[in-house]
């Protein structure tokens, strides 16, 4: 009886093949996967007692030539456990009545559900520590999942800091169970499902944030970027500075691919198969080539782009001080900034203006806070108060 507990494949084929059924040997498995088919949302099959949310081509051959590694088990539903998949079943993108604690809600669509989407989620989803608390929880009981009963009516329930649904109640407490279950595991599922969008949405506010890019929409800062590489390419001798300049100028692949395809040059890896050290290891490659990118840039300066995307004006600031080393970049006024900025030069303007010190003493002014300024560009976090005054110091001073 596969209601209480699973049997074995092969015992299955001993009882059919007797009196009083006498089914032949060669017959045996059409038999069997007449009845998986006819009663596939109803029996659960298990291969060296692990759950198979899908009986793929191969776990099919595997099956056909070793049946005892098989067993069958029939999974029902208690009252409250069915008021747990009304609740959840629609969630899920799962039909049903208008009765949600309906005898017809089973079990083995709503766990296959999750399996299946559990199973096609990228390798980093589930190696990441990023998640929250309970969609960790919820990651591990199903990706160490053996039993669907027991996952969705105990493991899950335990993930998510709720009682099992191994015991019956009042209508009232069943409903209100089986609604917080349900909201709960829904909210750590679409967190598991958009951990990896999150991951590739991070890339590009990396990539934007270290090329000072000003495009509002990623693909405007693709388009940017893209055309500054192309700017480089005859000019990048590092190696790993041309294979991203390269790479970046690439304009067939879609954006996705494109910032999949730089975050797997910098991190030596796809993102797909990250950890969280290597996020860390394509921080440090992307503030590298950036590096040199932008030094390459600046010592290319032109006022004539080969691209065909071209920003309205760039400049290129180059300061040496005494005791320091020179310090250069090319920085580019789009449009929707050009207002600001003329605001803002003719402010600083009137502050100089209106000091009384030499046109000398004006460019020194300006020098240092543009030294300061390049320094935090370069990547030092002090504040620009601190930048400055450590500039300012005389040398050898403590």
């Amino acid at each position: 009886d596969t209601r209480e507990k699973a049997v074995s494949i092969d015992k299955l084929y001993e009882l059919i093949s007797i009196t009083p059924y006498g089914v032949r040997e060669g017959l045996l498995p059409i038999y069997l996967f007449t009845v998986l088919v006819r009663l596939g949302d109803d029996v659960a099959v298990f291969e060296d007692d692990v759950y198979q949310w899908a009986l793929t081509y191969e776990s099919t051959e595997r099956l056909l030539r070793n049946p005892a590694s098989f067993s069958v088990k029939y999974v029902k539903a208690s009252e409250s456990q069915r008021a747990a998949l009304g609740s959840l079943a629609p969630r899920l993108g799962i039909r049903t009545g208008e009765d949600r604690s309906a005898a017809t809600l089973k079990p083995l669509p709503v766990v296959g559900r999750m399996l299946e989407a559990i199973s096609s989620l990228p390798t980093y989803v589930r190696r990441t520590t990023s998640l929250s608390d309970r969609a960790t929880a919820v990651r591990e009981a199903l990706i160490q999942a053996t039993e669907p009963s027991a996952l969705l009516f105990e493991d899950l329930p335990t993930a998510l800091g709720l009682p099992s649904f191994r015991s019956e109640g009042s209508d009232s407490t069943i409903e209100e169970h089986a609604e917080e279950f349900s909201a709960r595991l829904a909210e750590a599922l679409r967190e598991l499902s958009t951990a990896y969008d999150h991951l590739i949405e991070q890339i590009a506010q990396a990539i934007k944030e270290e090329f000072a890019l000003k495009g509002s929409t990623l693909d405007e800062q693709r388009t940017e970027l893209s055309a500054r590489a192309h700017d480089l390419i005859d000019h990048a001798v590092e190696a790993d500075l041309r294979s991203f300049v390269v790479r970046a100028s690439d304009d067939l692949a879609d954006t996705r691919a494109w910032l999949e395809s730089l975050a797997s040059l910098l991190a030596r890896t796809p993102p797909s198969q990250w950890s969280d050290r290597d996020y860390t290891l394509f921080e440090n490659g992307l503030s590298e080539v950036a590096r040199l990118f932008l030094h390459r840039e600046a010592i290319n300066f032109s006022d004539t782009s080969s691209s065909v995307f071209r920003v309205s004006t760039r400049f290129r600031i180059s300061v040496t001080a005494t005791h320091e080393e020179e310090r250069q970049t090319v920085v580019s006024v789009h449009p929707e900034d050009r207002e600001t900025i003329h605001d803002i030069a003719l402010d600083v303007l009137a502050m100089l203006e209106s000091s009384s010190v030499t046109i000398d003493s004006q460019l020194a002014v300006l020098g240092q806070l543009s030294l300061a300024l390049l320094e935090r560009r370069a990547g030092r976090e002090d504040s620009l108060e601190v930048i400055l005054e450590a500039l300012l110091r005389p040398p050898h001073s403590s």
